[in-house]
């Protein structure tokens, strides 16, 4: 006879995935395999699990690949940064990948030479309502330094959106 358990797996995932309060598919995913790894390790603490899995690879190229200063919510929810790391050749090195990636965000958020923003808080790089990266213009400081205003612009409609933070 099969022992019933108080609980159901899918649920249980169901609820966290709906619970984690992070932006994005990927970060969500990452939380959760964590998780179920916390969990499998703490069961079977006698059993050797391997953590290959593919959610943590891709997780772990976008920690080594991606520019912090675009990492923002808006564009981690945009699933932007995980189809263009789907996209990436498979057949090339993970150096190559990074590099390519590295390249490819810059084109995408029409980023020129060294001009990005240096966030004085996390990144909070704006999406346009088209669901396209807006593009960075430059940077004012407010007042006796205490904010710092990023000036941004949609490119396909010319609306230009600030983020203010504070040091």
């Amino acid at each position: 006879m099969r022992e019933e358990y108080p609980f159901s797996i899918s649920d249980l995932i169901n609820g966290m995935w709906t619970r984690i309060d992070l932006p994005g598919k990927l970060a969500k995913e990452y939380e959760i395999l964590c998780a179920i790894e916390r969990l499998m390790k703490e069961a079977f603490p006698d059993l050797a699990l391997r953590s290959e899995n593919p959610i943590k690879e891709k997780w772990n190229f976008m920690m080594d690949a991606c520019p912090e200063y675009v990492l923002s919510s808006e564009v981690e929810g945009s699933g932007i940064l995980d189809r263009m790391i789907d996209e990436l050749p498979k057949d090339i090195s993970y150096r190559k990948r990074v590099i390519l990636f590295r390249e490819q965000v810059k084109a995408e958020f029409g980023i020129e030479g060294q001009k990005y923003p240096r966030w004085v808080q996390e990144s909070e790089w704006p999406m346009s309502p088209t669901g396209k990266p807006m593009k960075y213009i430059g940077s004012r400081q407010i007042g006796k330094m205490e904010t710092v205003e990023y000036v941004f612009v949609d490119i396909e409609t010319g609306q230009e959106r600030v983020i203010r933070q504070m040091y």
